[in-house]
């Protein structure tokens, strides 16, 4: 918002409430011309929305990439080779732009709903003042009281343009696991600065394992629960407002803790590492 346009609203509402103050609410007329002046002199006061457009464009494209940088895909999915990631990536693009379009849905909706927020403050106020007005009113503070959503806003799409960047990297997070049978996933917790106050949930949870429902080691017999929780029985990394916690998944049964583990599939995984055993020792005798 440029201070120009930004001090025509707050002038315009400055106008509004000195005139209801003095003449207060005695006809629908004054009402209404008021309130067609305030919407549109809100309406302009918001940063465009090709700006706005562009930052959004901007900076989930950053949170694509480096959600889909090699090494951020090889710390969250281990077991997966490079080129299985690269087969899934347009998938992963189609989400990018499905996210964009949602995001920029979502800013639009707050920007109405915070105009309309505006307008029923003023509205509220003015039908309150009798007619004839009233020498009662601190002005000033009604001016901020009633324009408290509009000034808020710039800060609010900020704040929805980094959460849907959370939101888009824990999407590519859990097409990749789904697409490449993850078995489990791990719980990790970030820390976020700036007055972030960390969910103790999530703070409990960090490097707890989780059992993804009828996964094929579960249907083949080769894994139990072993007190565990399936991922759909807690909400999901950057599910709630401004979470940057994220999964790591795990793919074969070297990914699981012993006690997940069952006859089967222990004597599967003994079966597995006496074969890359043998593959070894083959090797070094040819080499």
């Amino acid at each position: 918002m440029s201070t120009v346009v930004r001090n025509r609203f707050y002038r315009v509402l400055s106008e509004a409430i000195a005139d209801f103050t003095e003449h207060g609410f005695d006809s629908q007329e004054r009402l209404d011309r008021w309130v067609r002046e305030l919407k549109q002199a809100a309406v302009e006061s918001l940063v465009p929305e090709s700006v706005l457009t562009k930052a959004l464009n901007e900076a989930l494209g950053r949170e694509f990439r480096r959600a889909t940088d090699p090494r951020t895909l090889q710390r969250r999915h281990r077991a997966v080779p490079l080129f299985k990631l690269e087969q899934v990536k347009p998938r992963l693009r189609s989400e990018l732009d499905r996210r964009i379009l949602a995001s920029a849905s979502l800013i639009r909706l707050n920007r109405d709903a915070s105009v309309e927020r505006t307008l029923q403050r003023f509205v509220g106020w003015s039908t309150s003042i009798p007619s004839g007005g009233t020498r009662a009113v601190d002005k000033r503070e009604t001016n901020e009281d009633i324009r408290r959503s509009i000034a808020g806003l710039p800060f609010e799409e900020r704040r929805v343009i980094i959460d849907q960047g959370h939101k888009l990297a824990a999407a590519i997070n859990d097409i990749i696991a789904t697409d490449a049978g993850a078995i489990v996933m791990t719980w990790h917790h970030v820390m976020e600065g700036g007055g972030y106050q960390a969910r103790p949930e999530h703070v409990a949870r960090n490097d707890e394992i989780f059992v993804v429902r009828g996964n094929w080691a579960l249907e083949a017999g080769l894994m139990k629960l072993a007190g565990r929780k399936y991922t759909d029985q807690v909400d999901q990394p950057a599910e709630k407002p401004y979470c940057r916690c994220w999964w790591e998944a795990g793919y074969t049964l070297r990914d699981l803790p012993p006690e997940m583990l069952t006859a089967a599939g222990r004597e599967q995984l003994a079966a597995a590492r006496k074969q890359i055993a043998s593959h070894m020792t083959e090797r070094a005798i040819y080499v």
